[in-house]
């Protein structure tokens, strides 16, 4: 998950920048008392799952503003709903600054207790659909189960190796829920569970080697500059084609067991879809998921007849591939940029989805 790191790391480098740049502009305090008032307030991160289900809210905070006119200590005093917005509102207060509160002179710390408003804009409300204005009682708890188990998913995904995550995990997935509503809750149990398994199998370091782990930088299924029988290469284009079908199988399945849930459960047809769908995404729009994976598989099997018909020699490189003649190496690369795109744009949506989630949990 190098994306993710990279994304926090130049977040980090920005929010330093931020306090850095606000803080030189915080007065000294002069022979007058004054309050604590703000200087710099950034607004909330909207939660993804809330603003699929269109969900508004308020959360009262109570903070300490420090001497340096930082952020401290932050509770969350009440919340309405409950279990939908307090983390993002506690997340947003790491970037606030106030000039400090002034006695005598000096800066002293201080509390203060603020509102924090969850509202949608005018375009998002209009596409909003009768049901999730209808959203209440055990529906809301709902969300904030489900927003929760989707956000530790997320954070596994940025922090592959936490054990702790991987703890609230298996207690976010226990049954809380009967009826209709814990029919829903199995179907995303099942589904983060299928997410886990095919995160981990690519983890593995002995999963079965590949084409693009051969074509892409990182490690290799042979050691660099050894050649490579033709044999090899069809089985390693074979596996690629391999997992790419594996994932259309589990695309269908995935879309059929949405169909089986409708089928099984007596709830509003347009409530169902929403607390399916604004977790899990939509399963019968994935036209355009097959269309991505029927791409890939052309392009590897462009790079495989290239691979193939060759007229110099090629090697593997720690970097990639090396062609012994530059027209092969042109061919090559332009099949692997659009490779590389799709890639891209796929990195690009999961991280965007990912990011909707954090700071949901409470």
């Amino acid at each position: 998950m190098r994306i993710h790191l990279i994304l926090f790391v130049l977040l980090a480098g920005l929010l330093l920048t931020t306090h850095a740049a606000a803080q030189a502009g915080i007065d000294q305090c002069d022979d007058q008392d004054s309050d604590a008032t703000p200087i710099h307030r950034t607004a909330p991160a909207f939660p993804h799952p809330a603003r699929m289900l269109c969900l508004e809210g308020t959360v009262i905070i109570e903070f300490t503003v420090g001497v340096d006119g930082l952020v401290s200590n932050v509770e969350v005093l009440s919340a309405q709903p409950e279990g939908i917005f307090e983390q993002a509102a506690i997340q947003t207060t790491d970037r606030w600054l106030y000039q400090p509160r002034c006695v005598d002179g000096q800066a002293v710390e201080h509390q203060q207790k603020t509102a924090i408003d969850f509202e949608l804009e005018e375009g998002v409300k209009a596409g909003c659909v009768d049901a999730a204005k209808k959203l209440k009682g055990e529906h809301l708890e709902f969300a904030s189960a489900m927003g929760s188990a989707y956000s530790l998913l997320a954070e596994l995904f940025v922090n592959p190796d936490s054990q702790d995550i991987l703890k609230e995990m298996e207690s976010a997935l226990q049954p809380q829920f009967q009826g209709d509503l814990g029919k829903v809750e199995r179907f995303h149990q099942g589904y983060i569970r299928t997410v886990l398994d095919d995160f981990e199998k690519t983890r593995n370091p002995s999963s079965p080697a590949d084409l693009m782990s051969l074509v892409l930088p990182g490690n290799k299924p042979i050691t660099p500059d050894d050649e490579i029988t033709s044999d090899q290469l069809q089985s390693l284009r074979d596996a690629s084609l391999s997992r790419i079908k594996q994932f259309k199988a589990q695309a269908q399945k995935d879309r059929e067991a949405y169909a089986a849930l409708h089928d099984a459960t007596s709830m509003d047809p347009d409530l169902l879809t929403l607390l399916v769908e604004a977790f899990a995404g939509s399963f019968n729009h994935q036209d355009e998921l097959v269309r991505q994976l029927e791409m890939v598989s052309l392009l590897i099997n462009e790079m495989y007849q290239v691979l193939s018909d060759t007229k110099g020699h090629w090697t593997v490189a720690a970097h990639g591939i090396h062609f012994e003649f530059a027209d092969d190496q042109r061919e090559f690369h332009s099949v692997l940029d659009q490779v590389m795109e799709l890639r891209q744009d796929a990195h690009e949506q999961v991280d965007e989805i990912w990011r909707g989630y954090a700071g949901y949990r409470r």
